[in-house]
């Protein structure tokens, strides 16, 4: 009894929590400088709105080729932190990702690490709503890994 009695006490003491969530989704372009193309959608989740934003992502992908045995779809996931210089407006925003990925191609299951990034800019709509352009990098780390470029054009919140 007196263990509820103090759970109790400490609740009715405690203040709210604020979640401070931010986040975007985009969509963009791959160019493979081994000839490969394709494209994606890549969702950032951070957990704070302030200039450092640490979260994470999540994303799907298809990539193509001359040789349809290495044609495949990606589904990366891992770290995000962003860096956005004046978090009140529109700004100008950098982004770096790290984890891994899975797939699948013509072969079977696959999969490896990936890093990325984002340079770009936000145009503020208010809110805290914004229309992002950014030029991003996916690099894939594996036996059939690689090295993409691309623009993106995406929502902010």
């Amino acid at each position: 009894m007196r263990l509820v009695l103090i759970v109790a006490l400490l609740g009715l003491l405690a203040t709210p929590a604020r979640a401070e969530l931010s986040g975007a989704v985009d969509g963009r372009a791959l160019i493979g400088l081994d000839g490969r193309a394709g494209g994606a959608v890549m969702l950032d989740v951070w957990a704070l709105r302030g200039t450092w934003r640490p979260g994470g992502c999540f994303g799907m992908g298809g990539l193509s080729s001359h040789d349809s045995a290495s044609s495949r779809l990606i589904s990366p996931f891992g770290l995000s932190l962003a860096f956005v210089p004046w978090p009140a407006g529109s700004s100008l925003f950098v982004v770096a990702r790290g984890g891994g990925y899975v797939g699948v191609e013509k072969g079977g299951f696959l999969a490896g690490g990936f890093a990325g990034g984002a340079l770009g800019y936000a145009l503020d709509l208010g809110e805290g709503s914004s229309v992002r352009f950014a030029v991003n990098t996916w690099v894939l780390i594996g036996a059939r890994g690689g090295l993409f470029l691309g623009p993106s054009v995406g929502l902010g919140f």
